[in-house]
């Protein structure tokens, strides 16, 4: 009728993705407990093995990730220089950014296995598990997790919002990759970065913070320990002060859901569900027009 205001349909989808996750949450805790008071305690199970490698030769493999990385650069941009594309557009040149620091994950883990099979041969997982039951033990895992990253997040950004406003700190943003998909810049650019975000992103990370260095570290360490230095490391490689605190959290969750499965699809589909969740919600407050609240 004529007066009637239109819905934000983007806004309401929001809400409607937020509530039932916070309720599916809820459910999931509560049978969590349940079942923890219910059950006995699950007997001994050979745990995660540890990548007992050497500092020299972790060194070694660090330095040639680094390499791989430069030299996967320098080609992608002399390559993309040659199409008729504008990579000066943001989208564009982190889609690019993101496939040459992915593809140099998975070269470099591939060549080390190729060239160096004495130390790297060795599988990422001890204990079997096919895709669809990873699946199933990551996502309720996943979304009892939510609340808690919420909570983590509302209170890192208030405390930046405080230093803000004490003169304590200039400024700070959200991560450019949340930005680009409220700026309206290239679908196909945007396409490419959610899939990499959503799909490579999961299992190249996973292979080289989990599968490497956590490993690595576990064996130097006690794995509480290993898991929140393998965290801080991931959370800073993204170089985002907004986004530190709430991804070494999220570090340390993959991290423990593969010490605890033993399994490093387990932390592939936690990666892959968590970036879904971010780049979906983000769109859509795009769509809805308004402000994003992180």
């Amino acid at each position: 009728m004529p007066g009637e205001e239109t819905p934000n349909w983007p806004e309401l989808i929001v809400g409607g993705i937020t509530s039932s996750l916070l309720l599916c949450s809820l459910l999931l805790w509560m049978l969590w407990i349940f079942r923890r008071f219910r059950q006995p305690a699950p007997l001994p199970e050979m745990p995660l093995r540890p990548w007992a490698i050497g500092w020299v030769n972790f060194g070694i493999f660090l330095c040639g990730l680094v390499a791989i990385l430069f030299l996967v650069q320098s080609i992608l941009w002399t390559l993309f220089s040659l199409l008729p594309i504008e990579i000066g557009e943001d989208a564009w040149a982190m889609a690019l950014g993101a496939f040459a620091l992915q593809s140099s994950f998975l070269l470099a883990y591939y060549a080390c296995r190729r060239y160096f099979p004495m130390l790297f041969r060795g599988n990422l997982s001890s204990r079997g598990l096919v895709p669809g039951r990873a699946f199933l033990i990551a996502l309720p895992f996943f979304i009892r997790s939510l609340p808690v990253i919420g909570i983590i997040t509302f209170l890192w950004t208030s405390l930046l919002d405080w230093m803000v406003a004490n003169d304590l700190l200039d400024s700070f943003q959200p991560q450019e990759a949340v930005l680009a998909f409220t700026s309206g810049q290239s679908p196909v650019a945007l396409a490419l970065l959610a899939l990499f975000a959503i799909v490579v992103a999961p299992l190249a990370e996973e292979v080289i913070f989990r599968g490497c260095i956590y490993r690595f570290l576990k064996s130097k360490l006690r794995p509480p320990a290993a898991m929140l230095i393998s965290a801080s490391i991931f959370g800073l490689i993204h170089g985002n002060l907004m986004a530190f605190v709430p991804l070494t959290f999220v570090g340390f969750l993959l991290a423990y859901t593969y010490e605890k499965e033993r399994n490093l699809l387990v932390p592939i589909f936690y990666h892959g569900l968590f970036n879904l969740l971010t780049l979906s919600v983000t769109t859509l407050h795009a769509l809805s027009g308004k402000e994003l609240p992180y």
